[in-house]
């Protein structure tokens, strides 16, 4: 497997630490840029398969740490992505292949569970 960025960095990011590591802010925005699918979801890493399929669990967790980091708008992106990738019966799938459409096991609890906390951590920020 080839080696690079991946998206385990989002967990060097609050809420996971009190505080951001050094350097990890930089490296989590690196690796949203370098994780990025023809669909606009993510992929699990760069040595994973090039096929152009995102992955649900890890566009919300970088939705999630987006939002309690204070970047709303990249946040609001990646939930809005999510929702419009959802199954004909609203799940949210696991992975969307590279021309959109939802496949593999759905719905995806883990993903649904980074969709609610990510969207409490825009309402704490907005003060709701």
């Amino acid at each position: 497997m080839r080696q690079g960025a991946d998206a385990n960095v989002a967990l060097l990011l609050p809420p996971f630490v009190p505080e951001p590591l050094p350097g990890a802010e930089q490296a989590w925005a690196r690796t949203l840029r370098t994780l990025r699918q023809p669909a606009g979801g993510l992929s699990p890493g760069e040595g994973w398969r090039n096929d152009g399929v995102s992955w649900t669990p890890q566009t919300t967790l970088f939705a999630w740490v987006a939002a309690e980091n204070g970047h709303e708008d990249v946040a609001a992106a990646l939930l809005d992505w999510t929702a419009a990738h959802r199954t004909s019966s609203g799940a949210i799938p696991e992975k969307v292949t590279a021309s959109g459409e939802p496949r593999s096991v759905a719905p995806l609890t883990w993903s649904a569970a980074n969709v609610l906390l990510a969207a409490d951590a825009l309402d704490r920020r907005a003060g709701r």
